[in-house]
């Protein structure tokens, strides 16, 4: 009898012992459910956030060319935090554009969720690190309420999950571009000429040469990024970027013109034009024949200069081109 009753004093033991065990274990498993179902609301939050930040800066991009913006308008500027509107259909802007995409993938302002937007102009956006000022920029803020399920037991009713993404434009630090991908010298200065620029010279060609000088040429630009390599007689300054990504045409938005519907302003020019140093003062137009610049000073005019069949040339050792706000088209003919 003494037997059984310790037995039975044992078994109601462990019994007490197991269902203390129990609580602390399934709080454990509980919360750890919990937690792995927050996580998957996070990356649904954090998704929606980069889409909507995305789609509002190409909407912008597509419909404000430019290196630097004003608010106003089509430029939204929002320092506080606003929330993006749920009935939003057919957007108006960009930053609409973004919250209708935050919309799309299932989040807008809710009792339970909340779509916020920032945005700016030549600001260090506030929530990136690396990026001391953008032409624009633009953040998305996604929030969710999650309801708690087995931590709702120890008092943890609902969680918040928040997760942002910033999409930025900043100005453009190259307007030089070689955008042939195997050329060999696709940026070539030789002989006594130089080029000099004041933005950066970007070189998608893939070749060891794909940016170089010889003889006495010299290239100066405050940046250099080069897809392939540099080959050059001296060391340029600022170091090259080599091994850059390409870059893409970066009018590939613009239509060409069209050669047939243009007529010759002039052709082949530097017919008539003395080659004695003086100074020539050139104005947009179509160029047949292209541009050969000889011993003189071409000044050009702001504009679009269209070149068909030929290009701008200049052999002479005492040419000398300048010019602000001009673009070349250059045309087969």
């Amino acid at each position: 009898m003494k037997n059984q009753k310790r037995a039975g004093n044992q078994r109601g033991q462990i019994l007490i012992l197991v269902t203390l065990a129990a609580i602390p274990m399934f709080a454990i498993a509980g919360l750890v459910t919990d937690l792995g179902y927050m996580q998957y609301v996070r990356r649904s939050t954090q998704t929606a956030a980069d889409a909507a930040a995305r789609a509002a800066m190409i909407q912008f991009h597509s419909a404000n060319f430019g290196s630097s913006y004003s608010c106003g308008g089509s430029v939204v500027c929002q320092a506080a935090p606003k929330f993006c509107d749920p009935a939003i259909g057919v957007p108006a802007n960009a930053i609409e554009n973004g919250c209708l995409y935050a919309k799309q993938n299932g989040f807008l302002h809710s009792s339970s969720q909340d779509v916020t937007y920032t945005s700016g102009v030549s600001a260090s956006p506030p929530t990136t690190v690396g990026l001391s000022s953008a032409s624009y920029w633009v953040t998305f803020r996604v929030t969710q309420i999650v309801p708690q399920l087995f931590s709702a037991v120890a008092g943890n009713t609902s969680g918040m999950v928040t997760s942002r993404a910033t999409a930025a434009i900043t100005g453009a630090r190259s307007c030089i571009y070689a955008l042939n991908p195997t050329a060999s010298g696709a940026v070539s200065v030789g002989g006594t000429a130089s080029l000099t620029s004041t933005c950066g010279i970007y070189v998608d060609s893939s070749d060891a040469s794909a940016l170089g000088t010889n003889g006495g040429g010299t290239i100066s630009a405050p940046e250099y990024d080069v897809v392939g390599g540099v080959s050059t007689h001296y060391a340029l300054t600022p170091t090259p970027n080599t091994g850059a990504p390409p870059a893409a045409d970066p009018l590939a938005s613009m239509p060409a013109p069209d050669a047939p519907k243009y007529h010759c302003d002039y052709k082949n020019y530097s017919n008539g034009v003395p080659n004695d140093g003086s100074t020539v003062a050139l104005s947009p137009g179509v160029y047949c024949g292209g541009i050969n610049v000889k011993n003189n000073l071409y000044t050009f005019s702001s504009g679009n200069y269209i070149l068909v069949g030929g290009g701008l040339t200049t052999q002479d050792s005492n040419s000398s081109i300048s010019g602000s706000g001009v673009m070349f088209s250059l045309l087969s003919g």
